[in-house]
């Protein structure tokens, strides 16, 4: 009478590979709810307001690259190292080309087109460089308490040569072009407004 060996037990992960799953795939985790934080964002706070944390081309590098390098340290067959190799390496590329694209891109205010009555809304014109593109754009900011701003206007070949950008009270900001034509925006204290990102064309200063 043959006696069959009792199963296996599945091998246990050492410390040292739990530590690693747990770097690898948490940062892919954490880059990810830190890139959604930064696009939802309700609050138009600067810190996140940044292209590094905005860019989710960058996130969905990281996280591609943590996975490989798992990959490779979990698979022993030549094929599947090989393949992980080379996605590795493409997206550590991408990775690299994503941070210095969202790094280089800068935002300098060129005038303060207008302040709100109270004194703590701004409108500014603003010079926004990246390394492949530049515009200017017109933003709402206030430096009390947490620095916010959010954006008016965007992709605006230069600051418009005529046209008036008033405050009607402490929560509207009007846009008046040339023909006269009256613009409001309304905002809440967060800066929050529902003419975020408007196309600069169809504002003709």
């Amino acid at each position: 009478m043959t006696v069959s060996a009792p199963p296996e037990d599945p091998p246990i992960p050492s410390l040292a590979t739990a530590v690693r799953r747990g770097v690898l795939l948490g940062t892919g985790l954490l880059q990810l709810i830190v890139w959604r934080l930064a696009v939802w964002n309700p609050w138009n706070v600067d810190t996140l307001q940044h292209a590094t944390l905005e860019s989710g081309f960058l996130a969905t590098s990281v996280v591609l690259l943590s996975v490989c390098i798992e990959g490779l340290c979990t698979f022993r067959g030549c094929f599947p190292r090989l393949l992980l190799s080379l996605a590795a390496f493409a997206f550590a590329l991408l990775t690299l080309i994503a941070v210095w694209t969202a790094a280089g891109w800068k935002e300098e205010v060129t005038q303060v087109a207008a302040v709100s009555p109270d004194g703590r809304v701004q409108a500014e014109w603003v010079n926004q460089s990246g390394p492949f593109a530049s515009s200017t754009g017109l933003v709402l900011r206030t430096y009390h308490g947490l620095n916010r701003h959010s954006t008016v206007l965007t992709s605006c070949n230069s600051k418009p040569a005529s046209g008036i950008i008033r405050f009607a009270d402490n929560r509207t900001l009007e846009l008046v072009d040339r023909n006269g034509r009256v613009t409001r925006v309304h905002f809440d204290k967060n800066l929050d407004h529902r003419r975020v990102g408007r196309s600069c064309g169809e504002f003709r200063g």
